[in-house]
């Protein structure tokens, strides 16, 4: 068992990572053929997923005697959110500057970004939905779960390697499938935003920072959105 230092929810081992990765490709695939067009259903079930989800972190993490943090974050903690989520702007917004000048197909947005465009006027609610419940839940999924599952994986394939080099493999993979669960599997600008957030995890050992830029990059999206 791994618990992250300073994370609220940072518990993560093998069987916790699985269940977190298979029950949000389960919920993903389901409303995916069989409600699509259910915009509420889909933020209550995602939402209720996240829920479900870090309880069984805690649970886990009583389980074995631990104590789960309840520290609000610290103004060294806040001061780091607003730079990293800072910095991931201005690249969001030189490349989507860059895409527009060279009249590129993708400059109108991405798939996913189109399919929230066309949600947000039927479904107002779909910004919950963007704005807090996806960074949780993918961050749990993407930038915990399926990292630390691919870097198991790694470990018992490329023993005599670096652990930087595993760990910037098992990055990029998790990059790729986060650009394809967005309908963009070609998307530089997904997987760029999928490295940054996965570099932090890494960096501040703490899921609840990268929850936070997650959201914040996702509203400024929203935001870009409404002014074009």
């Amino acid at each position: 068992m791994i618990v992250d230092e300073g994370s609220n929810i940072g518990l993560t081992n093998p069987v916790v990572d699985r269940i977190t990765v298979w029950s949000y490709a389960l919920v993903w695939i389901l409303l995916s053929t069989v409600i699509l067009e259910k915009t509420t259903v889909m933020v209550l079930s995602f939402g209720f997923l996240s829920l479900i989800l870090m309880r069984i972190r805690f649970l886990t993490l009583e389980k074995n005697g631990l104590t789960v943090s309840t520290k609000a974050l610290t103004k060294e903690q806040l001061k780091k959110i607003f730079l990293f989520t800072f910095s991931a702007i201005l690249v969001e917004a030189a490349m989507l500057a860059g895409l527009m000048a060279l009249n590129s197909p993708n400059s109108g947005g991405s798939a996913n970004t189109r399919l929230v465009i066309s949600e947000l006027s039927k479904s107002p609610e779909i910004a919950l939905y963007v704005v807090i419940i996806a960074p949780c839940l993918e961050e749990l999924v993407f930038r915990q779960s399926m990292f630390n599952g691919f870097m198991r994986g790694l470990d018992r394939t490329m023993k005599g390697s670096q652990r930087r080099i595993k760990q910037l493999l098992a990055a990029l993979l998790v990059a790729l499938v986060f650009a394809a669960i967005h309908g963009d599997s070609s998307s530089l600008m997904y997987v760029l935003m999928s490295l940054y957030l996965q570099a932090i995890y890494l960096r501040e050992k703490d899921i609840r920072l990268n929850m936070v830029v997650h959201g914040a990059l996702n509203a400024f999206s929203l935001a870009i959105i409404f002014l074009v």
